[in-house]
């Protein structure tokens, strides 16, 4: 287990032991109450995802995931991945709180709504930057959130790839990242 998912995990309060091999899994294959092998303390971006919108695709999806990343300019080891219920509020707000980061970007209608206390539909939500007003920054500020399709939509609505990559363009010109 790396040094980052270590520290990540006993920040939240896990014992760390005990995930050993497992926690090198894919995201969409984790254990859902379990942070991601792919976490990373203190990561400026950080992705959210639910299992329920991913797990009808998982490996495809958790590579797209990688392919996404990378096109960003970014590897995996320099984001925050995690998947877990959408309906542990508590859990999802000390995961993010653990890794302070200024932008979230949430994968998925689940994760998205859960994040913003909202049911208005994904694809009025995605394009534009919200706030996260029940989650702070450590510094006291709010962090931003970018909702978009999660991997395993995008696999089955290939037409809708270019929508996700203009909200990823938009959470890179929000990091200072090159395009």
């Amino acid at each position: 287990m790396n040094r980052d998912l270590q520290e990540y995990l006993e920040v939240l309060g896990f014992d760390p032991r005990p995930f050993g091999a497992f926690a090198t899994a894919p995201l969409p294959l984790q254990q859902a109450t379990t942070p991601s092998a792919t976490a990373r303390a203190h990561a400026r971006l950080m992705f959210v995802a639910s299992p329920e919108d991913e797990a009808p695709f998982a490996q495809k999806a958790d590579e797209l995931l990688t392919k996404m990343i990378e096109a960003m300019g970014l590897r995996r080891e320099d984001v925050c991945i995690v998947s877990l219920p959408a309906n542990d509020t508590e859990l999802l707000q000390k995961e993010i709180e653990a890794v302070n980061p200024e932008v979230v970007v949430g994968l998925g209608a689940s994760m998205s709504h859960a994040m913003l206390r909202t049911e208005e539909p994904l694809n009025q939500l995605r394009g534009t930057f919200h706030t996260c007003p029940w989650i702070k920054r450590q510094d006291g500020s709010e962090i931003s959130v970018m909702p978009t399709f999660p991997p395993s939509f995008l696999l089955r609505n290939p037409n809708m790839k270019k929508p996700a990559w203009e909200d990823l363009q938009q959470v890179m010109t929000k990091l200072g990242l090159k395009k």
